[in-house]
């Protein structure tokens, strides 16, 4: 059992969902109930992708190589999981109005999110992200922001690409992206950063 998303109910400004990544939106539930499974909390990284690699293991499948997500079964049984790395977007924005694309990574307790004014928040002390390190945490800003122009060097899950003609029209049908995508900018200023234009967006 899981989420698709959660919902901003004002938190950071944002009434609903689909303009921020903050917590409020991208930290899901997840339930999972299998036989040989002990009742247990896990509290480590997991992202909708790592579901389909969890039901292949649970089920004894092999999956197919280069799925993307891993198994959360050694984390679930109280294996060492080793440092996750999330990576997340929020497009819709972007895409339907040519604002600043919004795309960011949590390891290690922080997350990082790319924006015009970037954004870092250590989510261990400050669960509600209130407190943007990016100035004063210069060192670890860079790195996370190199690590995640990496990850989308490599084709990180999720990472925008071109989306085929029919896939397209039925995202459209949905209502999740524009008719027609407007002219992109060479370059993204402040002025374009979603938190400047959430005024707008409401």
């Amino acid at each position: 059992v899981l989420s698709d998303h959660g919902e901003g109910l004002g938190d950071h400004g944002e009434e609903t969902h689909g303009l921020f990544a903050y917590e409020s939106t991208i930290r899901i539930p997840l339930i999972i109930n299998a036989p040989g499974l002990e009742p247990a909390t896990v509290t480590g990284l997991a992202a909708q992708a790592d579901l389909l690699p969890t039901i292949a293991d649970l089920l004894g499948i092999e999956p197919y190589a280069g799925l993307d997500g891993r198994s959360l079964l050694p984390a679930i049984r109280g294996e060492a999981a080793g440092d996750a790395t999330i990576y997340f977007e929020a497009l819709d924005a972007h895409l339907t109005r040519n604002w600043a694309p919004l795309t960011g990574i949590v390891s290690g307790g922080w997350k990082y999110i790319d924006l015009p004014i970037p954004e870092l928040f250590d989510l261990s002390r400050d669960p509600g992200e209130q407190a943007n390190r990016a100035a004063e945490e210069r060192q670890r800003t860079t790195d996370l922001a190199r690590r995640l122009e990496g990850w989308k060097r490599a084709g990180a899950p999720g990472a925008a690409r071109e989306l085929d003609p029919d896939a397209a029209a039925r995202l459209r049908s949905l209502g999740y992206s524009a008719s027609a995508a407007p002219t992109r900018k060479a370059r993204y200023t402040e002025a374009d950063d979603p938190k400047r234009l959430v005024d707008v967006d409401r």
